[in-house]
């Protein structure tokens, strides 16, 4: 999978619970600083009822992050919380745990001053609908000002802020 996806965009992962090959890839969580963002990644970010200082606590040692990027529930979700952006990218082969079949990846853009997430559904396998929900969240300096959530986001989003 890692290899497919690293055909359109550069790749980061973590290794999950079913991730029983060895790929020098796959760490069990990755902090990274890009464009003066603060990315956390891991397997699970649960519970999601928890406030991003408590998941970082729980699962980064209590790193000061701006994004926090997890897969575990194979569910898609977006959320901007306390100033944090909150990922679940879902699954590209096992959406919403179901059988095998085309699900979802999430995207990241970073510049300095914007972040721009999306959920993109991967197409539809014969006979068995994708239960993926596209959607987005673009955040600049700090606030949201964009979002969608529907299954009729498109693939390209406004431009909500225009930096000078």
């Amino acid at each position: 999978m890692l290899d497919w996806c690293e055909q359109f965009a550069p790749v980061r992962a973590v290794r999950g619970n079913h991730d029983v090959f060895d790929d020098p890839r796959l760490a069990d969580r990755q902090l990274v600083e890009l464009e003066g963002w603060r990315i956390g990644m891991t397997h699970d970010l649960r519970p999601r009822t928890a406030s991003p200082g408590e998941l970082s606590s729980m699962h980064f040692d209590g790193a000061d992050l701006d994004v926090m990027i997890a897969g575990d529930t194979h569910v898609e979700w977006l959320e901007y919380r306390d100033g944090v952006l909150l990922v679940n990218s879902g699954s590209p082969n096992l959406p919403h745990n179901k059988e095998t079949r085309l699900g979802t990846v999430g995207l990241l853009e970073v510049e300095r001053g914007r972040l721009h997430a999306e959920i993109v559904t991967l197409g539809e396998t014969d006979g068995r609908p994708n239960p993926g929900t596209p959607q987005h969240i673009e955040v600049a300096d700090g606030r949201l000002v964009g979002s969608s959530y529907n299954r009729d986001a498109s693939a390209e989003p406004p431009r909500a802020a225009q930096r000078g």
